[in-house]
């Protein structure tokens, strides 16, 4: 998905990102028995934080590596698996917060 709608960095600190996404689309009204969102993050992602519009209850939060074409060290994924989810109750915004310095990364990409 395009993110230049959904990711905003720190004026102050350049480094620090946030990206917001809604859980649930507003066209999806009804009861979902098995729902998994998967956000993955920039290779070099760190300092990762989650804030979720519900309470975690009933939902599976999952961290792994995602392997894309041209990755070295993968990057960070978060899956977020909720059971019998209903839009009315878990509407919201998920955050994910992050740092992230791409100055490294651009040194290893070509490698």
């Amino acid at each position: 998905m395009p993110t230049q709608k959904h990711l905003y960095q720190n004026p102050l600190n350049t480094k620090e990102h946030t990206l917001e996404v809604d859980f649930m689309h507003a066209w999806d009204k009804s009861l979902t028995e098995d729902y998994t969102v998967r956000v993955i993050l920039p290779e070099g992602a760190h300092n990762i934080k989650l804030e979720l519009p519900f309470h975690v209850t009933g939902a599976e939060i999952t961290t792994e590596k995602y392997f894309g074409t041209l990755d070295f060290f993968g990057r960070p994924t978060i899956r977020i698996n909720k059971l019998n989810a209903v839009h009315d109750i878990c509407d919201g915004l998920i955050r994910v917060k992050y740092d992230f310095d791409n100055s490294g990364m651009l040194l290893v990409e070509p490698m």
